[in-house]
């Protein structure tokens, strides 16, 4: 794959009392066909040169198997984690690993107070 195209990248902790804090980063990525999977995982250990309040993800793209018809798609990556504060994490920064790391986008994290429902 050529370089990704992503969009709507966010990053928040819901800070809502009753629900523990819980960092979310969500962003669209393009692929080839909706056969695709999109996931976001922390790397670890972080780097030594990355700032506290910084956290790093990796953005992983599988293909599929099989013949597949070529429709480009947009799929949304998600990725959540509980944290002890608020402040923990300013800023999260996504990357594609591989033989050339390919930074994808930095989302600064806001913090939101939203109620959640069952």
């Amino acid at each position: 794959m050529s370089k990704l195209r992503t969009r709507n990248w966010q990053a928040w902790i819901n800070s809502a009392p009753g629900n523990g804090l819980m960092l979310h980063v969500t962003g669209d990525i393009e692929v080839p066909n909706p056969s695709y999977t999109v996931l976001l995982k922390e790397v670890a250990p972080q780097p030594n040169d990355l700032p506290a309040n910084h956290l790093l993800l990796e953005l992983i793209v599988d293909s599929s198997e099989g013949f597949v018809p070529q429709v480009l798609t947009y799929k949304e990556a998600r990725f959540e984690k509980a944290v002890c504060l608020v402040g923990k994490y300013e800023i999260v920064e996504i990357e594609k690993q591989g033989q050339q790391s390919e930074k994808i986008a930095q989302v600064a994290v806001k913090v939101m107070q939203r109620k959640m429902t069952l």
